[in-house]
């Protein structure tokens, strides 16, 4: 080592003796830059000089000349992260290479009269004959062209990555970076040696990866190339405050997602898809038209109609054909939330607001951003909540309950009720001024019996659709009296007065043929209509008591409800305790 002690004898620097890969072998003077501590956990030249790539160091200690110093301009980072501007003078001994860091103080006349032969070096524009690609670098190297997209890429950065990035996009690989887009945001022009070190968090399958990358231009046959060396903070022992301010906010974000991802599981729509809307009706076909037009808008929609006549169907329809049909749907039913819940359940509420807000809850409104929300039975919105819903149209604003900062939404409103909103705001139970911001595209979704042409194509899909749900395979069709008694009857409850009659039609069904005969019961009149008109339940439950009456009380086994019935005893049972029918007085009756 007889040029480290001549240094030695006229530089009282930092100095550091590191094999040929920048291991440190030998340090001293780092006191002056770094604390004790810190000075334990540097072990190799690139946790001190971040921007110092390996090819950059391999290029450096491949042209040294042994005994003969070389003199450049650099920078180190302290333990709080400043860039610190310095020189470096750097020598080569056989198998080590000699390490000085000029840091700023006055020199002394002995010092600049003995100063060893100092020899320049200029960094310049990268030439093609330089391109080369250290596959062994120990650090996450890809190689990008002009676009930002991903031509090479060594086994480090496919095994951290967890996969091969080639043929990605830089900016899906990494989350953040301190410059913005890249290669849009790269600046060679304001620095001098034409290599930018830039802060950057990989995004990886498994966890998010803060770090610098050391970034640098190149030419390969007439083209622009860039080539980026990621470096982990875990491995160069530098984390600074907004570095950990970005991956505080990260995981936060992600917990946040995840939270989303939880709660739009429970409220998002199932899959839907237009063979589920069924019509030949021309007046129908009409109604599809308006949804068409509608659809790929972000107006807001009223859709109304009676119960039954499928408002949520045409809702889906807007949501699928929007341009919106990517983000979250979220559907919310205004009449199965308590007033008192209303407000915390649609914009959300943070922790500490009301005795049993343990945590913080987003809501709905949030949670639907950049989405559609669908609000059905919007008539039985509490009329405290309407104005705070048209603040929402009007300013696309929330409010959290327990927080008075207003919150941005974009979210496309749908709603749905089987009210007059209009004589309704009349009377004074809901306000006028949010049913013309609800009524800026009303669609009226028609009654079966405005429809009834549509009847026998319903009739077929909902046995195609109960025949799988049930078992009841020998179900093949519906008697032409039967379909023709239908096709006269008003259905009060509309297309889901239809679908229960035939769900139970083929529960019943023991042949090819839908079996229809409990509209009837025993108390048949001539007028058939005035038969079907007998709420659905009450129907069932007679027929139940019918059934539970001929067995004397016996629900399962031989000669049993369930065997009359064809259907499973553990049904049977749930059916008797829905309808509260009295097992012991059937039995008692039936000694």
């Amino acid at each position: 080592m007889i040029l480290s002690k001549t240094l030695l004898s006229h530089l009282n620097q930092v100095y550091l003796v590191l094999d040929i890969k920048g291991t440190i072998l030998e340090k001293s003077g780092l006191d002056l830059l770094y604390s004790d501590e810190y000075v334990k956990e540097l072990n190799n030249i690139f946790q001190i000089n971040p921007a110092l790539s390996y090819m950059d160091w391999n290029k450096l200690t491949g042209s040294l000349v042994d005994l003969i110093s070389v003199k450049n301009q650099s920078f180190y980072l302290d333990e709080d992260n400043s860039i610190n501007n310095c020189e470096i003078i750097v020598s080569k001994d056989g198998d080590h290479i000699f390490y000085i860091i000029l840091v700023d103080r006055p020199k002394t006349d002995q010092e600049v009269v003995n100063a060893p032969i100092i020899h320049e070096v200029n960094e310049t524009v990268p030439t093609e004959s330089e391109w080369n690609f250290d596959d062994d670098n120990p650090n996450q190297l890809i190689y990008l062209d002009d676009k930002g997209i991903v031509i090479k890429e060594n086994e480090n950065m496919k095994t951290t990555f967890g996969s091969s990035v080639l043929g990605r996009d830089i900016n899906v690989i990494f989350l953040e970076s301190d410059i913005g887009r890249i290669p849009e945001g790269f600046d060679f022009e304001s620095i001098q040696n034409d290599q930018l070190v830039i802060k950057m968090i990989m995004k990886t399958g498994r966890k998010m990866i803060p770090g610098y990358s050391r970034c640098s231009k190149h030419l390969k046959e007439g083209e622009l190339f860039y080539r980026i060396e990621f470096v982990e903070i875990e491995h160069i022992h530098v984390v600074d405050d907004s570095m950990t301010i970005a991956i505080k906010e990260i995981n936060k974000i992600k917990k946040s997602e995840e939270e989303r991802r939880s709660l739009l599981s429970e409220y998002s729509t199932p899959n839907f898809s237009f063979d589920q809307i069924i019509t030949r009706s021309d007046k129908y076909k009409d109604v599809l038209v308006s949804v068409t037009q509608v659809a790929d808008t972000s107006t807001t929609v009223l859709v109304t109609g009676e119960t039954g006549t499928g408002k949520e169907l045409l809702a889906n329809a807007i949501y699928k054909l929007s341009d919106r049909a990517d983000m979250p749907l979220i559907k919310i039913n205004c009449a199965n939330i308590p007033s008192e819940l209303m407000e915390t359940i649609l914009f959300g509420h943070e922790k500490g607001a009301f005795t049993d807000a343990h945590t913080s809850q987003i809501g709905k409104f949030e949670l639907a951003d950049k989405g559609t929300i669908f609000l059905d039975e919007i008539g039985e919105l509490p009329y405290s909540m309407q104005s705070k819903l048209l603040r929402v149209l009007q300013e696309g604003e929330i409010e959290k309950v327990g927080n008075p900062e207003a919150i941005k939404v974009d979210v496309r409103v749908i709603a749905a009720t089987n009210r007059d909103l209009k004589a309704e705001s009349k009377k004074g139970t809901f306000r006028e001024d949010l049913y013309f911001r609800l009524n800026v595209f009303p669609i009226h979704s028609l009654p079966l019996r405005e429809r009834l042409e549509d009847v026998p194509l319903l009739v077929n899909h909902f046995i195609e659709k109960y025949v799988v749900l049930t078992g009841r395979s020998n179900v093949k069709a519906i008697k032409n009296m039967d379909l023709r008694m239908l096709e006269n009857y008003h259905f009060p409850g509309n297309v889901r007065e239809l679908e229960n009659i035939i769900h139970r039609g083929v529960i019943l069904s023991n042949d090819e043929h839908l079996k229809l005969d409990f509209l009837f019961g025993s108390e048949q009149k001539e007028d058939a209509e005035s038969m079907l008109v007998r709420p659905l339940d009450v129907v069932i439950r007679d027929h139940i008591i019918a059934a539970l009456n001929m067995s004397a009380g016996k629900v399962s086994g031989a000669n049993s409800a369930s065997e009359l019935l064809e259907v499973n005893a553990k049904t049977l049972y749930s059916k008797i305790k829905k309808y509260d029918i009295d097992l012991k007085e059937i039995a008692d009756n039936g000694r």
